[in-house]
């Protein structure tokens, strides 16, 4: 598909400014975070998402200090969703330029040194996420 390539290239560029150690990457989408998984040329770096089963992929084990926030053009903002406030600092990395691709204007962003347990605001929206889920069925 058009633009994942580019996706992958701009998400390895802002792993590379981040430390990877300490460092989550979430997708808005199961597409974009598949994309980047497939396409990434950086060892370690996996995409997760609140979005269908990759809900099951966080790990969680390890202190979270920097994010690597996927967002679709058009979509929400850091800003818009309030997870800006919860780090020192954001940066816009990159956006996907490709006329052709249906992704056009997804953005990067690297969002760095939490302000409080970021661990911990992730499992918590997990729990949300999947008890929405199951309250759908």
């Amino acid at each position: 598909m058009r633009g994942w390539r580019e996706l992958a290239a701009i998400t390895d560029s802002a792993w590379l400014l981040a430390q990877p150690l300490q460092t989550i990457v979430i997708a808005g989408n199961y597409g974009e975070a598949g994309a980047i998984n497939y396409y990434t040329k950086q060892p370690g770096l996996r995409v997760v998402s609140f979005n269908a089963d990759y809900i099951n992929w966080f790990q969680l084990d390890k202190p979270i200090v920097n994010l690597i926030l996927v967002l679709e053009a058009g979509g929400q903002t850091p800003q818009d969703i309030g997870i800006d406030r919860a780090f020192t600092s954001m940066q816009v990395v990159g956006k996907v330029q490709d006329t052709f691709a249906r992704e056009r204007g997804t953005t990067v962003y690297l969002l760095k040194t939490a302000k409080g347990d970021f661990n911990e605001m992730l499992r918590q929206r997990i729990a949300q996420q999947k008890l929405a889920y199951s309250q759908k069925r």
